[in-house]
């Protein structure tokens, strides 16, 4: 029997999760605890399948489901070799953000086209 899931891909156990795949994930959950202070907030969302997902299975499920979207999403560039596209997904990530935060603060009352 296999010692743990890394030996039982063939990978080294000394595997470790490579930055860019944990930036890619930490910033989709502060993207996630952002969208939902906003929408708690009064701010609108721009991204309807999240919205829909938070009403089907509340906010907590939404932000679990978007974590492992974003997981798996990121796992799988890296294993095709493509890590150049996460760090870009990362960086246009971390500039939806910044706008939300932007905006939210100029204009509180306002909705937020881009919230995901």
């Amino acid at each position: 029997m296999q010692a743990n899931v890394f030996q039982a891909a063939g990978l080294p156990i000394d595997r470790h999760i490579p930055t860019s795949l944990s930036v890619w994930v930490g910033l989709n959950v502060l993207d996630a605890l952002l969208t939902l202070f906003l929408l708690g907030a009064g701010g609108v969302g721009g991204n309807p399948m999240l919205s829909a997902m938070q009403s089907e299975i509340g906010a907590v499920g939404m932000l679990f489901s978007k974590i492992g979207i974003a997981a798996i999403a990121g796992v799988a560039l890296l294993t095709i070799n493509r890590a150049p596209l996460l760090v870009l997904a990362s960086k246009l990530m971390a500039i939806v953000g910044l706008y939300n935060v932007a905006a939210y603060v100029l204009a509180p009352g306002a909705t937020m086209p881009f919230i995901n």
